[in-house]
Order: structure tokens, then C-alpha cells, then sequence
């Protein structure tokens, strides 16, 4: 949690720690847990920091950082794909509004269900150059929490007669 703070409120300095957390325990090794963690961490920092694991988090940073960060981590936008929760070519229209895809459903909730944003940048589902001018054009930090990708991808590879959805899915996943 600590270098997903750096990540975050880091400023200049938020290279010192890696764009990936990769959780690659076993089953039960705590990873939805984690996820939950930075959920509170970039969704709530202020709250966070008053408990004793925000302390110890907020410390670890600091120590990263050699400097304190920001209370409010530069209110970093959270965007969550529960991918068990979800099922390829079948969006819930309440969360996912007018998207189909992985890419599409994970942009939605990135420009928080600003059409015309969502309109800009559907098309690019495989192209990295505007995907990270998506995740720019929030104007600050953003995280990225993804459970369980491969339950949606072997649901994907089993579960939907649209194979350009699953393409469509596999080049975001890559090119995220």
C-alpha cells in the first residue's frame, strides 16, 4: 500500500515506485483484501491515515518519498473491475452505461459517465499512446484495481458467441 501511495500522491518523484502491483499469492493468500486496502487508500487517504495501518502505510511512503504526501494522495480517481462480477458481453446498464467491452466498461468508470469523454476515447481499446491520454485527461492520479481477470477471461473464451469482444478485451488487457 505504501508504494501504491507514492504512486499516487508522489508528485514528481511517483516513479519510485512501480505502475504495477501485481498480487500473485495463492487462493486465500489475501488479494481481494489488498484490493479492498487501496480501494480505502485512494478512495478515503484522509480516514486511512487516522487508523494504524494508514499510519504505518503513510510512514512507509514517507520513508520512500525522503518527504511526507499529501493528506488526500492529489485525489486520485479509483476505477474497479470486479472482473468475477462481470460477464463478457453482458453489461449491467447501471454500472457499465452504454459499454460492452472490458475497455469499455473500465473507461466509463474512468471518466465517471461523461458521454462525450467516453465517445473520445472508445474507439482505442488497443492503442497505449490514447488509453494513457484517457487516464491523463482526469487531470490526476488514478488506480487501477483489477480482481480476478482471469475468471472474466475464461468466462470470455467460454461464455460469449461475440468473438470480437473477447479480441477486443485480450488487446486491452495487453495494451494496459
Amino acid at each position: 500500500l505504501a508504494k501504491i501511495a507514492v504512486r499516487l500522491g508522489g508528485g514528481a518523484e511517483y516513479t519510485r515506485a512501480h505502475a504495477l502491483t501485481r498480487l500473485n499469492q495463492g487462493m486465500g493468500g489475501g488479494k481481494s483484501h489488498a484490493c479492498i486496502g487501496a480501494w480505502h487508500l485512494a478512495a478515503h487517504p484522509k480516514e486511512l491515515a487516522k487508523t494504524d495501518v494508514g499510519q504505518e502505510v503513510f510512514a512507509a511512503a514517507s520513508q520512500i518519498l525522503g518527504r511526507d504526501l499529501p493528506s488526500d494522495l492529489q485525489s486520485p480517481r479509483v476505477v474497479v473491475l470486479s472482473c468475477d462480477n462481470m460477464t463478457p458481453g453482458a453489461p449491467v446498464q447501471e454500472l457499465d452505461g452504454p459499454a460492452e467491452n472490458l475497455y469499455e466498461r473500465f473507461l466509463w468508470r474512468l471518466v465517471e459517465k461523461d458521454y462525450p469523454a467516453y465517445e473520445k476515447y472508445r474507439p482505442y481499446f488497443n492503442d497505449k499512446s490514447k488509453i494513457v491520454e484517457a487516464i491523463a485527461s482526469v487531470g490526476r492520479p488514478v488506480l487501477i484495481i483489477a480482481d480476478e481477470i482471469m475468471d472474466y477471461v475464461g468466462n470470455g473464451l467460454d461464455g460469449t458467441t461475440k468473438p470480437e469482444l473477447v479480441a477486443q478485451d485480450m488487446a486491452f488487457l495487453r495494451a494496459v
